[in-house]
């Protein structure tokens, strides 16, 4: 859960460097379309990661329970490696 946070919250600052960089292009009439590029690229990359950390395993319940993303019951173990 916490890698899922630090890559969407990477890719939100990721995602306004890409509006600086806009700006910053329109500002000083340069042709920034690589930078821009990579940081769209860069962002999209971050937040499928992201994606795929927060669908990857258990979550963990208030209470010291654990309960599986995938309805708990479906002869799946509720908390594997607990």
């Amino acid at each position: 859960m916490r890698l899922s946070v630090t890559f969407a919250g990477t890719s939100m600052l990721v995602s306004c460097l890409l509006v600086v960089a806009i700006f910053a292009g329109a500002l000083l009439q340069r042709e920034l379309g690589g930078i821009i590029l990579g940081f769209f690229a860069l962002s999209l990359v971050l937040i499928i990661a992201s994606l795929m950390a927060f669908s990857a395993g258990p979550v963990r319940v208030p209470g010291g329970r654990c309960r599986s993303r995938y309805g708990g019951r479906g002869g799946r173990p509720e908390c594997p490696g607990a």
